[in-house]
């Protein structure tokens, strides 16, 4: 575990945990984008706010991000 993490108190559990996270929010990320190409873009833009609202807080922080970073690409 490094340092910086040690002083944040993550466990190594916790950032297990962490990515495992990061990884279901890109794989979910990735299922929303592919229904972008079946719904064109101000559909698909509605549906993932809707999806969006259903979920958690950090979750949809998650998934937002994953969004923006594979946006990029």
């Amino acid at each position: 575990m490094s340092t910086s993490a040690a002083r944040r108190g993550l466990t190594a559990e916790g950032l297990i945990a962490k990515a495992r996270a990061e990884e279901l929010a890109g794989q979910a990320a990735d299922k929303m984008r592919e229904r972008c190409e079946s719904m064109g873009l101000t559909a698909w833009r509605q549906w993932v706010s809707s999806e969006l609202d259903k979920m958690s807080p950090l979750m949809r922080s998650m998934i937002l991000a994953a969004l923006k970073a594979r946006a990029g690409k």
